[in-house]
């Protein structure tokens, strides 16, 4: 498949746009601040105490796109009233597909940013861990993307796929 990026950055705001024939355009979104974050709380050089899931999730119902996002826990911040550590958004895609080869775009491309002076450690971590629902595509672009990652499975899926079959 042939496929074109185009980077854009605005102020601190940068994007992936990827234009491939007979697929929709998809869009990648990100700050600095989010992939340093992401860095601090999933990285291998975070201790495994406090180290987080890189979760994946996508929604649906978002017009004729879907919006893909990452979370992460970051253990630094904690809720005053809950004292549970806050979620933050990592890196946003939106898309037109669920193929695997669409959730690779997404994946590998903050590889550049990832394999930087900047967040070097997230990208070849062995320790990376990274989470979802069952849903196949974006799991198997994950596998290809951080190969050396452990995978996990959101729970609250699990058992309602055990519940409805």
């Amino acid at each position: 498949m042939q496929q074109l990026c185009t980077k854009v950055v605005v102020d601190d705001f940068t994007k992936g746009v990827f234009f491939s024939q007979g697929h929709s355009p998809s869009v990648v979104l990100y700050t600095k601040s989010q992939l340093c974050d992401l860095k601090r709380c999933c990285g291998c050089e975070t201790p495994d105490s406090v180290r987080s899931v890189m979760c994946v999730d996508r929604t649906f119902n978002l017009s004729n796109l879907f919006l893909t996002v990452t979370v992460f826990k970051n253990y630094t911040v904690i809720h005053k009233i809950s004292h549970e550590p806050s979620l933050f958004i990592g890196t946003m895609f939106l898309h037109g597909d669920g193929q695997q080869e669409t959730y690779l775009q997404f994946f590998s491309h903050p590889e550049p940013k990832l394999g930087s002076t900047h967040i070097t450690e997230v990208r070849a971590d062995m320790k990376i861990l990274t989470g979802s629902d069952e849903e196949w595509a974006p799991v198997q672009a994950l596998q290809v993307a951080f190969p050396n990652a452990q995978h996990l499975f959101c729970m609250l899926h699990c058992k309602g796929n055990v519940q409805q079959h």
